[in-house]
């Protein structure tokens, strides 16, 4: 069967690239090597996914190659990962005098004020009084 669908999909152009190894760490062909190492690395440690990993490690990179001067602040840290990406990034690009600060309330978010509100001015209180049971703790 497969073979089938591959041949299928070979004569409407399409060609199908195994790229994972069977333990959930599969690798995407436009990712570096740099990628693939960061995220192996901190995978375990945070709630981004892998492409936002891939976005934050492009920042990093474009922040440092044009000397963009500043530090690096990451409100709401959980267990770190994002900030360990971007330090890892930044170790190997060899610009170390960064500060990194890393901000987390350690107890969840506060319950919400008439101050908060999306960009559409809905307020938060009602889009979590809105929300289902599995649906508040995304929106939380």
């Amino acid at each position: 069967m497969k073979k089938i669908i591959q041949k299928v999909l070979n004569t409407m152009g399409y060609h199908l690239i195994k790229t994972g190894n069977g333990d959930n760490d599969e690798r995407y062909t436009d990712f570096e090597e740099l990628h693939n190492t960061i995220w192996k690395e901190v995978r375990n440690n945070t709630m981004t996914s892998k492409e936002r990993i891939y976005g934050l490690i492009e920042a990093v990179k474009y922040v440092s190659k044009h000397n963009i001067e500043g530090d690096i602040v990451e409100c709401g840290v959980w267990r770190g990962g994002s900030m360990m990406a971007a330090a890892k990034t930044l170790v190997r690009l060899n610009d170390t005098k960064r500060n990194l600060y890393l901000y987390d309330t350690y107890e969840g978010m506060s319950e919400p004020t008439g101050n908060d509100v999306d960009f559409s001015n809905k307020s938060a209180q009602a889009q979590l009084d809105n929300s289902t049971k599995g649906e508040k703790s995304i929106i939380w």
